[in-house]
């Protein structure tokens, strides 16, 4: 037997026998912990397929795009290779890159506070992540914010290549202003906001400054005598 030789070594946050989650076939390489010792995270098969699914399976998956006429332009493989860079990656990844700058694909899933939407990069469409949209409103009636804080820092140091590290969050006042103005008709209102308040709101925030309660000739007065 040749002896055996070394292909490189892993650290911190690296991963190796990826492929047994797809086959059955038997390794060609040991892995070996070095001195003083090294603690590992594992996923069984069994585990990965409940939780993310089968590869081949997502891979052929539907997203709506037969329908539209579209033209899938990226892998699912490319896809997971996207979300699990290293964090220095996501970094100069992401540093130009703006919420505008996505286009919505197809609803991932849906949560308690909102849901998860894979995205591509309007300038190159062969580029798709996941984009989690919460509901900031459902998030204070409930009191989770510290629990969404929380998720957040867990998300951002964690070094492990099966989390997705998040290249960018918050919000932009102007961007949320202006996305009231144009959904200000299908926009929901607490319940305790009268039918009068609603009217009243929805005249003041239209997306045209002309349509706007106040104005008009009679400026300020159009708002005091709304009723």
């Amino acid at each position: 037997f040749a002896e055996p030789q070394e292909i490189r070594r892993l650290k911190r946050g690296d991963y190796f026998g990826e492929k047994a989650l797809l086959s059955v076939d038997k390794r060609t390489a040991n892995v070996i912990a070095l001195p003083p010792g090294v603690e590992c995270l594992t996923v069984d098969r069994e585990s990965f397929t409940q939780l993310i699914g089968d590869l081949n399976e997502l891979r052929e998956k539907d997203y709506g795009d037969r329908a539209r006429g579209a033209q899938r332009t990226s892998s699912c493989s490319n896809f997971l290779e996207l979300l699990l860079p290293s964090g220095e990656t996501v970094d100069r990844e992401f540093q130009t890159i703006h919420l505008q700058d996505l286009e919505v694909v197809a609803t991932l899933g849906k949560g308690g506070f909102g849901r998860v939407e894979l995205v591509q990069l309007s300038s190159d469409h062969r580029k798709t992540y996941a984009l989690k949209c919460l509901k900031k409103q459902h998030i204070v009636e409930t009191r989770q914010q510290e629990h969404i804080y929380s998720e957040k820092k867990i998300m951002m140091s964690a070094r492990c290549p099966f989390i997705a590290s998040p290249p960018f969050s918050g919000s932009d006042p102007m961007k949320t202003y202006n996305m009231i103005l144009k959904g200000i008709d299908v926009i929901e209102f607490p319940k305790q906001i009268g039918r009068n308040a609603h009217v009243l709101i929805k005249r003041l925030c239209r997306d045209s400054p002309a349509e706007r309660l106040g104005y008009g000739k009679n400026g300020i007065m159009e708002i005091k005598n709304h009723k």
